[in-house]
């Protein structure tokens, strides 16, 4: 039987979640016709048995034990197993919500079609600032499509609550990146864009984006590094497509600049004097972040004294003011609360 969705997820020591993970996709209205292929990355809980045991239930489920090898191997092994002719990504503590495919194709067929979710985050990223539900030729979107994926909105970070067409991620040999821990997805999705000539955006929401304490992405203290990261690719990304680089090397460096001056401010807020110190150093003597700070033109008014502090201290290169000054911050504001 010709397979439609391959959903993958990768699993790892999720057993308080998988269940929940798991029959949220066979509850979908014809879930006989797609497939559910579960990667066990190593798991060291019961969640390699759960797995079993729903493959001994559904002969199209089907489940790849693997040595630990990080989510985006188990993502690439389960698109090299998928069968269908979509490809929908799905995280092992996340769960969808009802009729999520039958809504994901509610514009019809597109190279990628990208749907809305729901979470119990405050923060949510959504294409509604650029675009209204519906199908578009990319190339008559050109223009808005390019400020999108360059603007702070992170709605294409994710791979998931998207529908990927699997012979593009085939045909261009499109994988996620071994070894990286964060922004996996950015690469995969961004790459994955380039071949695509179609998009649809669906008005629904089909995802459940679940925030938990051991959720990789809710403990980066020290997110320098993967902002760095996320700037240096994404400007090398621009620059080999046909765009205006130069104004989107503006917005590219705004928006680095911006989570750089968050990642001092974690530092120098949650963590302790001696490893703040150390950590907001390494940041101030980062050649990038400071050549940038200096030259840019974004920061030289302050509204309140606090920032003329800051500026002058990252201009001097001083760790150990700017923790006290994030300490005192903090501080005052516990008192006016």
């Amino acid at each position: 039987m010709k397979i439609k969705v391959s959903v993958i997820v990768p699993v790892y020591n999720c057993k308080m979640f998988l269940e929940r993970a798991i029959e949220s996709v066979i509850s979908q209205k014809n879930f006989a016709e797609n497939e559910l292929i579960l990667i066990d990355d190593g798991s060291t809980d019961s969640s390699p048995q759960i797995c079993d045991k729903y493959v001994g239930l559904y002969n199209n489920i089907k489940v790849i034990h693997q040595k630990n090898s990080g989510v985006s191997v188990a993502r690439n092994n389960g698109v090299d197993a998928a069968e269908g002719d979509w490809i929908f990504f799905l995280d092992s503590d996340d769960y969808l919500l009802e009729d999520a495919f039958d809504k994901m194709f509610s514009h019809g067929e597109a190279d990628i079609m990208c749907a809305r979710h729901n979470t119990n985050s405050q923060e949510r990223s959504d294409y509604i600032e650029f675009f209204e539900p519906g199908k578009y030729d990319i190339t008559s979107i050109k223009d808005d499509f390019i400020q999108m994926l360059s603007s702070s909105n992170q709605f294409f970070f994710t791979c998931w609550a998207k529908m990927f067409k699997r012979s593009l991620i085939i045909e261009n040999s499109i994988r996620f990146p071994v070894g990286r821990a964060y922004a996996e997805d950015m690469v995969f999705v961004y790459t994955y864009l380039r071949y695509c000539k179609s998009v649809s955006f669906v008005k629904d929401e089909v995802y459940f984006y679940f925030i938990n304490e051991n959720n990789a992405t809710s403990v980066v203290f020290k997110s320098f590094d993967v902002q760095s990261f996320i700037f240096n690719w994404q400007s090398d990304y621009f620059k080999r497509i046909d765009c205006d680089y130069k104004k989107i090397n503006e917005k590219l460096v705004s928006t680095f600049l911006y989570h750089s001056f968050l990642s001092l401010k974690t530092a120098g807020t949650y963590m302790k004097l001696f490893s703040s110190v150390k950590y907001i150093n390494e940041i101030l003597n980062d050649v990038q972040f400071y050549s940038l700070y200096t030259t840019s033109n974004e920061y030289k008014m302050f509204k309140v004294k606090s920032d003329e502090l800051l500026n002058k201290y990252i201009r001097k290169k001083r760790p150990f003011m700017i923790c006290i000054l994030y300490k005192l911050i903090g501080i005052k504001s516990k008192f006016l609360k």
